[in-house]
């Protein structure tokens, strides 16, 4: 067994197992553990956020009401599986009319990925604040009455 310091506060112990050393093998199992990043496989010739960020002052959708450099610059680098970036997502907003919301979900991974601004969105356009608790019903539940459906 071999022990070194790489840093104050850093030890690597080595034990040679076979041809390889514990430390290692265990690096390596560690870097498959690590989610590969899908902005790398797409190789996009992207600028700065500051460069890219649309032009807004004529669009009234509810997208460009909510997006700002700072949220862009939050969701810049981001990509899903299947290759969506946010300004696939933003896009459809610089083409649509005032009364369109402004901006799809590109896939499924989308919402998940972008909800910090999906859900800025839905709040602006339904006006109401996203919560995680069931809506209370406003019907009492002694005045349901039961319908046969089919006879």
């Amino acid at each position: 067994m071999h022990c070194s310091v790489i840093s104050s506060d850093l030890w690597v112990i080595n034990i040679i197992v076979g041809h390889f050393t514990l430390s290692s093998v265990f690096v390596l199992s560690l870097k498959n553990l690590i989610p590969p990043d899908p902005m790398a496989r797409f190789h996009l010739k992207r600028g700065f956020p500051q460069e890219e960020f649309p032009d807004l002052c004529r669009n009234f959708t509810w997208m460009g009401r909510i997006l700002t450099l700072d949220l862009y610059r939050r969701q810049f680098n981001r990509c899903t599986q299947s290759g969506v970036i946010f300004d696939d997502v933003t896009r459809p907003g610089d083409y649509l009319g005032p009364v369109a919301v402004g901006c799809v979900a590109g896939d499924a991974e989308s919402y998940i990925l972008f909800c910090d601004f999906f859900d800025r969105v839905i709040e602006a356009y339904h006006e109401q604040k996203i919560t995680s608790r069931t809506p209370e019903s406003c019907v009492p539940y002694n005045q349901l009455i039961s319908v046969r459906v089919g006879g």
